[in-house]
């Protein structure tokens, strides 16, 4: 049973204990129920705080773990992509075609040294000398 907080009279307007918004029709019928704006930002933002690492991000990550150089001539490509996408749960071709992207650049992307500063913070505690190496590589060339 839903414990109401607030009702406003002629709007037919009530907030719930569950965090949303319930509209009741003046027959008494359930119109439309919603989280409250605030919530909905709130678990929009928690969403995006929860999700993984970017195809990109992931990369990183395993190429500086596994010590494997990303460069167009690396021929073991799809070996790494079939790891991480074992690892991760991603599909080996889009992993395959993003570790080719960054392999073909001779100068990383706004995007790619962002990714690489993401990865190296998380690296730092546990990895710090792998943090450094990824930073002088991809951030401060």
């Amino acid at each position: 049973m839903t414990k109401i907080l607030n009702f406003h009279n002629e709007g037919g307007t009530y907030n719930d204990n569950s965090e949303s918004v319930i509209t009741i029709s003046p027959e008494g019928t359930k119109v439309e129920q919603h989280l409250h704006p605030q919530m909905a930002e709130e678990k929009s933002a928690s969403r995006k705080r929860s999700e993984g690492l970017t195809i990109s991000q992931q990369v990183l990550l395993f190429s500086e773990l596994l010590e494997v150089g990303l460069d167009p001539t690396y021929d073991n490509q799809s070996q790494l992509a079939e790891f991480i996408a074992k690892v991760t749960g991603g599909n080996p071709e889009s992993i395959r075609q993003k570790i080719i992207d960054i392999s073909k650049m001779s100068d990383y992307t706004r995007q790619v040294k962002t990714d690489a500063e993401l990865v190296a913070k998380l690296l730092e505690p546990y990895k710090p000398k792998l943090a450094t190496d990824l930073r002088n590589f991809y951030i401060d060339e």
